[in-house]
């Protein structure tokens, strides 16, 4: 009689478990609670108190300086989000300061500026590799009144003009005239809120390698660089393409249109991108200065794009800021 098949044991293979000289560490961003500014533009009071409400909650890593005040007397807010402490490569020096809400009415960039300091206080991922100031209204009186359907003021192009640093006879006359005209219909003379990102940036002039201003535009979604008031290039143009370059590379969405400001929008004075430029001559490394123009189809975005748009910046930022860390480290900066 035939005897019956004894079940077979399935084969098991014994791991032995291997000391590994790298502990393997895996890193998620955190789950972000609901904050207000995620589905719509709150008040400049709501801006505040959020910004004190993260800095309660991470002394450690944030630390909130009010830099000046507005005409009517708000509090002009920078976050300062200080480096990761693991990381031990990188420039003690290096900042990458981001401005945000100029005009008054582009909501968006001031609910992008809030994503950035939420992210980078939680995370790691954007402070590996600088410290960053952010101020994300620099404009509070122009803000706070555009929101509540006042008239404001937008504070874009209210920086100073220096004129002959290129050749200006390589820019058509009237053009030139429109140019000059239209800066000094909206020239506001000491305006406080100018004077203290005047003075906060001369403040920091020595450590700041990334500047960046936040827009928004009606047309498609732009990085440039300078220069607005003349033709002719920065002297480092392949290094400051480069990284605008980079950021438009790390874009997962958007298709950004990289130039300088006169060659994609034509000639604009007192734009604070030209006035960080011109503090390049004055520091030993070479200064990064950037506007970052977002596409503004609706006033008021739906609420999910304010955080896809959010998102999206944030990967541009990292983007740039890591170009511009190699570029110091491989001229020794």
């Amino acid at each position: 009689m035939r005897q019956p098949r004894k079940p077979t044991q399935a084969k098991t293979s014994c791991l032995i478990p291997v000391k590994s000289k790298t502990q393997v560490v895996r890193v998620r961003n955190v789950v972000r609670r609901y904050e207000k500014y995620h589905e719509t533009s709150i008040s400049y009071e709501e801006i505040k108190n959020f910004l004190q409400k993260l800095q309660r909650e991470h002394k450690e890593k944030i630390e909130v300086e009010t830099i000046g005040h507005s005409f009517c007397g708000r509090p002009i807010l920078m976050a300062k989000i200080k480096e990761y402490s693991g990381c031990l490569r990188r420039p003690k020096s290096y900042k990458t300061f981001i401005e945000a809400g100029s005009s008054g009415n582009s909501w968006s960039t001031v609910s992008t500026a809030l994503y950035l300091i939420e992210h980078a206080t939680k995370n790691n991922d954007l402070t590996i590799l600088s410290d960053y100031y952010i101020i994300p209204c620099s404009n509070p009186d122009g803000y706070q009144n555009s929101l509540d359907g006042l008239p404001f003021f937008d504070l874009t192009f209210n920086y100073p003009v220096v004129l002959g640093c290129g050749d200006i006879h390589k820019i058509p006359e009237n053009e030139f005239k429109e140019a000059v005209i239209r800066w000094r219909r909206g020239y506001r003379y000491r305006s406080p809120e100018t004077e203290a990102m005047q003075n906060i940036l001369m403040k920091y002039k020595d450590t700041i390698k990334l500047f960046i201003t936040l827009q928004e535009g009606p047309n498609t979604s732009k990085i440039l660089y300078p220069f607005g008031n003349t033709v002719e290039g920065v002297g480092n143009i392949q290094l400051v393409r480069k990284v605008a370059m980079a950021g438009r590379t790390a874009a997962k969405r958007l298709m950004f249109q990289v130039g300088s400001i006169v060659e994609v929008c034509g000639l604009r004075l007192g734009g604070i991108t030209d006035y960080v430029q011109m503090m390049d001559s004055q520091t030993a490394s070479p200064l990064f200065s950037y506007i970052v123009r977002v596409q503004n189809k609706k006033k008021r975005p739906h609420k999910c794009v304010i955080l896809a748009q959010g998102k999206e910046i944030k990967e541009v930022v990292k983007g740039m800021a890591r170009n511009v860390f190699l570029v110091l480290r491989r001229y020794g900066y």
